[in-house]
């Protein structure tokens, strides 16, 4: 069956899924829109699957498009000109079957400010990534599976080494990076290095500051390495941003902090709902032990690729 998975940049968390679907003996294309990028038409794209009987699973927030994406950030939205949504997707294209894979365990189906919520129900087929994250959904029962998270889907978790028990994530990176060149990125953070494993996203960009860490001594966690396997290998968590990292470390019993930095971050302390042992600055680093962290009690269990074999025989 064709297959067309779709997303955009970072949270598009589809590529294990083509990869297994392509085994599986199905006709798969990824298109996952990275920012910045001119090799994406997304007319042609259209063109190529409409009028035709094919499976489409995403990952994409439903009503983020071009438009959409000035009205809440406009610097963001120079870098996706000619982004598209999926509920546009599927009604240019009228699939055969439409699946929706959350990206994101902190807002699984998305903010309160974006009213998804209000249109999963055009999807045949949701997978909820634990039991209650879709429990305030307004769709039939029979469309909702309970597949797991689809990041968890390997038993091998990342190994670090030199004892080092704390990971990095630079989640903001499209902020930082109109802010600090590499070398200044290097040399903001090159105290707390020995400390700490850096994880970049998979992002266009992101390759520079990687190879100059790396040069310079820096232990770096691969930007293609899947996130739920280094939280599950790290003791310590700490991210820029509050979104899914926070979550997936709640839900494998992990220590997780918010760092707060000018150059890192927008976030002000007004505007982030945590309690001040969870905000750290760069310079609490070396000092960081592990505590009686609250968890989340639902259970996030490896995601089930069978619920989506069975859908498309």
């Amino acid at each position: 069956m064709k297959v067309l998975l779709y997303g955009v940049g970072s949270e598009y968390v589809l590529h294990d899924l083509a990869l297994y679907l392509s085994n599986l003996g199905h006709d798969v294309t990824e298109f996952n829109y990275k920012p910045n990028s001119t090799s994406y038409n997304t007319i042609d794209l259209i063109n190529k699957f409409r009028n035709c009987n094919f499976a489409f699973i995403t990952s994409a927030h439903l009503t983020l498009n071009y438009s959409t994406l000035i009205s809440l950030d406009y610097v963001y939205s120079t870098d996706f000109p000619c982004l598209i949504s999926p509920l546009q997707l599927i009604s240019a294209t009228s699939p055969l079957i439409s699946i929706y894979i959350p990206h994101d365990l902190a807002e699984p189906f998305g903010g309160e400010n974006t009213e998804e919520a209000n249109f999963y129900d055009i999807f045949d087929f949701i997978m909820a990534p634990t039991l209650e994250s879709s429990s305030h959904l307004n769709v039939s029962p029979n469309k909702i599976c309970n597949a797991g998270w689809i990041k968890n889907i390997t038993m091998t978790n990342f190994i670090p080494l030199n004892d080092k028990n704390i990971v990095y994530f630079v989640s903001n990176f499209n902020f930082l990076r109109k802010r600090l060149t590499p070398k200044q990125f290097f040399e903001k953070v090159r105290p707390f290095l020995k400390y700490i494993y850096v994880k970049f996203p998979n992002w266009p960009g992101v390759e520079e500051y990687e190879d100059y860490l790396v040069s310079n001594g820096a232990d770096i966690v691969p930007r293609f390495d899947n996130s739920t396997a280094i939280i599950k290998g790290f003791d310590i968590i700490i991210t820029d941003s509050i979104g899914s990292i926070f979550a997936e470390a709640s839900y494998f019993h992990k220590q997780c902090h918010y760092l707060s930095d000018p150059d890192f971050n927008p976030t002000t302390f007004q505007k982030i709902n945590l309690t001040a042992s969870i905000i750290i600055n760069l310079t609490d680093i070396p000092s960081l032990n592990i505590f009686n962290y609250e968890v989340n009690k639902d259970t996030c269990r490896m995601f089930d690729y069978n619920k989506i074999s069975n859908i498309l025989k």
